[in-house]
């Protein structure tokens, strides 16, 4: 899962290039990816993170998008992340082939 989580952080794709992606985004896209199936092959092909509407307080909310293949097919699943401090809580809301 380790490679997973490291292939995770590295894509990056999606971001428009004029928003440089900030601490929090990559702290949902990592801990969205510790969400991810354990399947032989999984690659993750694209990775985002973008503010959701309304975000509650301090806490911070975000809408997390991960693509990748695995078995043969191609997968895109939507997270619901929320940082509070040091650590960001995801949620897996979907998934779609």
């Amino acid at each position: 899962m380790t490679a997973v989580v490291a292939a995770v952080a590295l894509v990056g794709v999606g971001v428009p290039s004029a928003h440089a992606m900030g601490q929090d985004e990559k702290r949902c896209i990592l801990a969205a990816g510790e969400k991810l199936p354990t399947v032989p092959g999984l690659v993750v092909t694209a990775s985002r993170a973008e503010p959701a509407a309304g975000s509650p307080g301090k806490s911070k909310a975000y809408d997390v998008l991960i693509e990748y293949d695995a078995l043969a097919q191609h997968f895109t699943t939507g997270f619901d992340c929320l940082v509070e401090g040091p650590g960001a809580l995801v949620k897996m809301r979907g998934l779609a082939e």
